[in-house]
């Protein structure tokens, strides 16, 4: 009997191979900022073929986050021998996230980082001679819990407690064995259950990266700040430094950032500076920051970020001669805010961009600072808080955006804002004399669906103040570009805009873009 040979399919190559290498890299460039593709979508994209590995690779792998909070011990030892043996995708990597390294903490690190909470809470004498038995002691019988626990569950026990040796073994050769030439961004958690130990080890892996130019530290108010700073005494190649500092349920106090001035002095080509405290974290002064650091040589900020619970904003003036942009948050009706505005109207400092969170019925001397402005190029306010003076207050907004319309490109605000503002004729005339903006950003910071389609349907949310907004802003240059901050927001406009009659307005539809934005709240937990 004759058997049938199997049918092979002759495969042909994809014409989408052969495609020059300019453009893979715009359709990576437009995949990248299309918000209907998520991160995940684009990592597939990976698995296709090499070409395509080697072409989303630098976009989807390019942060390496250690730890996750939800890693095994042993998942975590798999990842670490990884790369510290040179074996992770790591040359496309530019950032690197350093958190949850208490996962990597000992019982015994654990139970004096208590102790260290009680003496807090309870100065007694007596207390310290009890701590000077018990820890001993728990010393010396750790192996013997260690033991009891390994009878009780021999594999299990004897897997976890291997996972987590070579966790914290392969965890301290990061800085010397792993390949982490091309990362030059940091972003590191410090909270205030870590050890000594993991704080010293993490801080170790921002010494061994020669390109590094970024930090974002993240820290408990309660966390030994003078440590840190010792542990940060090697990096000196720092172009922006952001802390950001909130409070725990522990502790109130604030630690003193005067410990940072050796470090701030040691970063002598700074010139992006973010100092956030959480709003019930105290008051910082500025000036314990930069006490090291000569006054012949001062720093060349470009960019500073800061709130109200900064305080002596005159410390800053030397080193903000080049300012180009900066951003507060928090209430401009804060009495240090309005020293900030005055200093800095005083010492003539006038940035192009100027980003402030709240505008308020108490931002008086905010509008006289925008007054004397020689030339505003971009404008943001974020949020608004409603007074009785707010229409008055719109009117006075718009008159500075007519009188900075020769230099005016860019402005984002509240869409719930332009909208109140825009019912009044005169506001409406004045904006449309804005004729050189070239970008406006319609920010909704409180969005309601109005109803929900079953089936998982795209929800309809309430865009009547975009669609207020939308006509009158179709008026202004023909080539200006209209952005949202909420994806739902801007599927809804890009719809009303496609089935308009208004020609002007459908002609928006193709102009219409999302801006996804980390909020200045969204940094706190």
């Amino acid at each position: 009997m004759k058997q049938n040979k199997p049918i092979i399919a002759e495969t042909t190559p994809s014409y989408l191979v052969n495609l020059p290498m300019e453009i893979h890299f715009q359709i990576r460039d437009h995949l990248s900022r299309d918000p209907y593709t998520h991160i995940s979508q684009l990592r597939i994209l990976r698995l296709v073929c090499q070409l395509f590995d080697i072409i989303w690779s630098p976009v989807v792998l390019n942060n390496i986050v250690l730890f996750s909070r939800y890693q095994t011990h042993h998942d975590r030892a798999k990842y670490l021998r990884s790369l510290v043996h040179g074996k992770g995708n790591t040359l496309s990597c530019t950032t690197i996230t350093l958190q949850n390294w208490d996962c990597l903490d000992t019982d015994i690190d654990r139970f004096l980082w208590d102790m260290k909470y009680y003496l807090w809470e309870i100065e007694a004498p007596i207390l310290y001679g009890m701590v000077w038995l018990v820890v001993p002691f728990r010393i010396l019988a750790s192996p013997a819990v260690w033991l009891g626990k390994f009878l009780l569950g021999p594999r299990e026990r004897f897997r976890k407690t291997l996972g987590y040796i070579q966790s914290r073994f392969y965890a301290s050769l990061l800085s010397c064995k792993a390949q982490l030439a091309h990362i030059r961004c940091v972003k590191m958690t410090v909270t205030a259950n870590q050890s000594r130990w993991t704080v010293y080890r993490s801080t170790r892996i921002l010494s061994a990266l020669p390109q590094l130019t970024e930090l974002d530290l993240y820290i408990h108010l309660s966390v030994n700040l003078e440590h840190i700073a010792q542990c940060l005494k090697d990096v000196t190649s720092l172009r922006t430094f952001r802390l950001i500092m909130w409070p725990t349920d522990l502790l109130e106090s604030k630690p003193r950032i005067s410990c940072l001035r050796y470090f701030m002095a040691r970063n002598p080509y700074l010139t992006r500076f973010a100092l956030i405290p959480h709003h019930y974290g105290g008051l910082y002064d500025l000036s314990e920051l930069f006490l090291d650091i000569p006054p012949n040589k001062p720093l060349k900020l470009d960019h500073i970020s800061l709130n109200g619970n900064c305080t002596n904003y005159q410390a800053l003036i030397p080193h903000v001669q080049a300012l180009s942009s900066f951003e507060f948050s928090g209430f401009t009706a804060n009495g240090y805010v309005k020293l900030f505005i005055a200093d800095f109207t005083k010492a003539k400092i006038f940035p192009p961009t100027i980003t402030v969170e709240y505008m308020n019925h108490c931002t008086g001397v905010l509008f006289t600072y925008l007054r004397s402005h020689p030339g505003i190029i971009s404008l943001s306010f974020l949020t608004v808080a409603y007074s009785s003076d707010y229409i008055a207050d719109a009117d006075r907004l718009c008159s500075i955006l007519v009188q900075h319309s020769k230099t005016l490109r860019s402005l984002k605000m509240p869409s719930s804002v332009l909208a109140g503002a825009l019912g009044v004729s005169s506001i409406e005339t004045s904006l449309l004399r804005c004729a050189n903006l070239r970008e406006i950003v319609l920010r909704k910071y409180h969005v309601e669906p109005m109803s929900c389609i079953p089936n998982g349907q795209e929800k309809y949310v309430d865009i009547g103040d975009e669609k207020q907004v939308l006509p009158i802003i179709a008026h202004l240059y023909p080539f200006l570009t209209v952005g949202f901050t909420n994806i739902l927001v801007f599927r809804a406009s890009i719809e009303y805009c496609r089935t308009s009659d208004n020609a002007l307005v459908h002609d928006l539809a193709g102009r219409l873009f999302f801006l996804e934005e980390s909020s200045v709240d969204s940094i706190f937990p």
